[in-house]
């Protein structure tokens, strides 16, 4: 989640609203089981979540939360 997000967030906060000084985040793994397309549970090996906040050229902040939730198999 972390690798994978993040770096779009950058570019589009680079571009729209100043350059990324800074950056702290937090990974977390909320969802421990996870099924695959047959319905079959297998451990999550993945971070499912991602807390970030990036301080940005001129003293301002801002904060995201990317969650990637999957619904669980009935």
């Amino acid at each position: 989640m972390i690798i994978d997000m993040l770096c779009h967030w950058r570019y589009v906060l680079d571009n729209l609203f100043g350059e990324v000084k800074a950056v702290s985040c937090l990974g977390a793994t909320h969802v421990p089981t996870r099924w695959d397309e047959t319905g079959k549970p297998y451990e999550c090996t993945a971070d499912d979540s991602a807390y970030a906040t990036f301080e940005l050229e001129g003293r301002r902040d801002c904060a995201f939360q990317f969650l990637l939730v999957r619904p669980c198999a009935s």
